[in-house]
This record gives structure tokens, C-alpha cells and sequence, in this order.
């Protein structure tokens, strides 16, 4: 137990707030309680019986509140330590304020370690300005998008152990009081205060000013947020890479499985036309001029298309060995000096007057 911890304890069991009293008492019984307590209540000069009952009376009325303390600490939130969240919301409805969840020291550790400044608030039920700041500040969504994810916001009520401790660090003396701090080498920095009857205005010009102090650096907690930023900004380019990456590899994978769906597509076409057979009356011989000045020339029927004519002639370098490494891809079909004139995929041979023989020329799409 602490020394501030055994402060307090002096205090409830022989009902006192002189805290002086209580811190002096203790040092002069290097700080055993039992023996502070005796002394205060017997003034140094009684007799040694007489302090033997006094002593066994105490640790009666000191086990006697340590179970009236656990039994309110079960049953009301108002006296526990770390279910402020749950007596606020039960008093005063939901929060816009993400309270933390834990004790005082965790907080303080937890913003050292993310570098975010620490608020603390002391709430005082009794204040005559303490509905009207936590319904009308709190419980306000504007301070919501304020708060959130800019500071560790723990809160406590002031009459509880952990509330009185809190106080006297922060010099508290109106409520409902918060104050801001800021960490250095996980060394506490006060910021500022505001206390007593507190606008919203003021409160969010308050948390403004502070956040701009920590981010400027002026505490010394700057380069912590600075470093917090710069990693935060470093795992949002990693992040955003790797979902570049993971698009390339779908692309990739989407070209490579089309691909295969393209060879696949291709060698059926191959193995159907060369299993075809044209009867003479039905046929048309069609010449085809290559980009390269070469040319081919096929059987085809008059009902063929000229979309056929043009998937023949992108897999004709598996059909010829004369067309090996030439490869037709992007291109259309043109009449012989008429560049102007093209064809309609579904036209027929016959309907575009190629037939019983005609010519056509390849025109490479730039």
C-alpha cells in the first residue's frame, strides 16, 4: 500500500479530511498505520492497557469498514473505482466521450505509450454546474469527433479513494474540474485547467489549444506525437502497397487464367476448321494480304462470316507454319483501295461481295 494510500485510509477510519494531520501522524509511526491510529486517538499518554483496548477496538472498526467499503464497491458504481463509465451512463445517459476503462496509472501508462495527451475529469455529483456539463458537454456528439482518437480520456468520481488522489494532483478545488497533461520520458506535463462552470465554447477552445501545444511540440511530448504520426502515415503507405501489390497479383492471375481460356478457345477453333470440309458450291477462295507484304489464301463457305474470317486469321499462325512468330491481334478487315470501307463482323462473305473469290487486306490498328 502507498503512502498516499495509507493517507487516505487514516482519513476514513477516524474521520478526518486534515490531510497534514493524517501525513504527520503516519511519519512519526513510520507510516504503521495501526500504530497512527492508536496514537491519534490516545494522544501519546495513556497507559499501556488502557492503548491494548483502544487497539483491539480499532482493528474491529477497521475490519467493519473494510466491509462496508466492499460491500458498496459490489453494489453502487457510485463507489467503485473503475465503473465510473457505468454510473455516468446510468445518471446521465449515453456519452460521446469514450471514458477509459482501468485505473489512473494504467491511463497515464497507456497515453505515454501511444504519445496522445491525457484528460482527466473529476466529477463531483453534488457541484451545482455538474448536470448541465455532462449532459450539455459530454453527452454532446460535437465533442465526439473532438476527442476521438486525440486523447486517453479517463474520469473519476471525486469522492471515491482514487478520485481524492487524482485530485491533489491535479490542484483541483471547483468541479467539475479537468485538467490536460502531457507526457516526456513517461514524466507527467501539466497543460492546463479549467474548472467550476465550464461553456462548451471555452471547453473546446480548451482542448483545441492543448492538442495544438502537444502537436507543436512545446512540452516536449511533440517529437512523440511526431514519431506517433510518422508511423501512423508509415503504416498507411505500407498498407495502401500491399493493396497494390494484391491488385497487380488479381490482375496478373486474371490475365494468365484468360489466357489459358484464350489457348484453350483457340485450339478448338484449330481443330474445328481443320476437320471442315467446303463443297465446292458452297465455297469461296479468299485471299488475305499481311502487313508484312505475304499473304494467304483459304477455302472458306459463302455463309462464313467476316467475325469468322477474323478469329481465322488471329490463330493462323497455328495453322501455317509460314505464320509462326506473326501473331494477328488488333487489327480490321479492308477491301483492296478502299481504306474507308470496312466490314460488319456478321455480314456474311457472300453479302460483302466476296464471293466466288475475293481479296481483303489486313490494317494493323495503330
Amino acid at each position: 500500500m502507498s503512502k498516499d494510500d495509507l493517507v487516505d485510509q487514516f482519513c476514513s477510519i477516524v474521520n478526518t479530511s486534515d490531510v497534514t494531520l493524517a501525513r504527520n501522524m503516519l511519519e512519526s509511526s513510520n507510516w504503521d498505520l495501526n500504530e497512527a491510529i492508536f496514537k491519534h486517538f490516545n494522544g501519546c499518554s495513556v497507559s499501556i492497557s488502557r492503548g491494548n483496548r483502544i487497539y483491539s477496538l480499532l482493528a474491529l472498526l477497521k475490519d467493519y469498514y473494510k466491509t462496508i467499503y466492499r460491500f458498496l464497491t459490489s453494489w453502487l458504481p457510485f463507489f467503485s473505482e473503475t465503473s465510473f463509465d457505468k454510473y455516468f451512463v446510468s445518471t446521465y445517459g449515453n456519452t460521446s466521450v469514450h471514458f477509459y476503462k482501468g485505473s489512473f496509472i494504467e491511463a497515464s501508462e497507456h497515453a505515454a505509450t501511444a504519445a496522445k495527451p491525457l484528460i482527466i475529469y473529476l466529477h463531483y455529483e453534488k457541484s451545482e454546474n455538474t448536470y448541465e456539463f455532462c449532459k450539455g458537454i459530454l453527452c454532446n456528439k460535437q465533442i465526439e469527433d473532438i476527442l476521438y482518437g486525440e486523447y486517453v480520456f479517463w474520469a473519476q468520481n471525486v469522492d471515491s479513494a482514487e478520485g481524492r488522489r487524482v485530485r491533489r494532483l491535479c490542484g483541483a478545488n471547483n468541479y467539475p474540474h479537468i485538467s490536460i497533461f502531457a507526457f516526456e520520458n513517461n514524466n507527467p506535463i501539466k497543460i492546463g485547467r479549467i474548472q467550476g462552470k465550464i461553456p462548451l465554447d471555452s471547453f473546446v477552445k480548451f482542448t483545441k489549444t492543448a492538442l495544438t501545444k502537444v502537436y507543436e511540440g512545446e512540452f516536449g511530448h511533440g517529437k512523440l506525437v511526431k514519431d506517433r504520426m510518422l508511423r501512423e502515415k508509415q503504416d498507411m503507405e505500407l498498407e495502401e502497397a500491399i493493396k497494390q501489390d494484391c491488385k497487380r497479383l488479381i490482375e496478373r492471375k486474371n490475365k494468365e487464367l484468360l489466357q489459358i481460356h484464350e489457348d484453350k478457345m483457340n485450339k478448338a477453333f484449330v481443330e474445328t476448321f481443320k476437320s471442315r470440309i467446303v463443297p465446292q458450291s458452297n465455297s469461296v477462295k479468299i485471299k488475305v494480304r499481311l502487313p508484312d507484304g505475304s499473304s494467304l489464301q483459304e477455302i472458306f463457305f459463302k455463309t462464313d462470316t467476316v467475325g469468322y474470317l477474323q478469329e481465322w486469321l488471329s490463330v493462323a499462325h497455328l495453322l501455317y507454319p509460314e505464320m509462326e512468330g506473326k501473331c494477328l491481334r488488333d487489327f480490321t478487315l479492308q477491301l483492296p483501295y478502299s481504306e474507308n470501307k470496312q466490314f460488319k463482323l456478321l455480314n456474311t462473305l457472300e453479302d460483302v461481295g466476296l464471293s466466288p473469290n475475293g481479296t481483303v487486306v489486313v490494317k494493323l490498328n495503330k
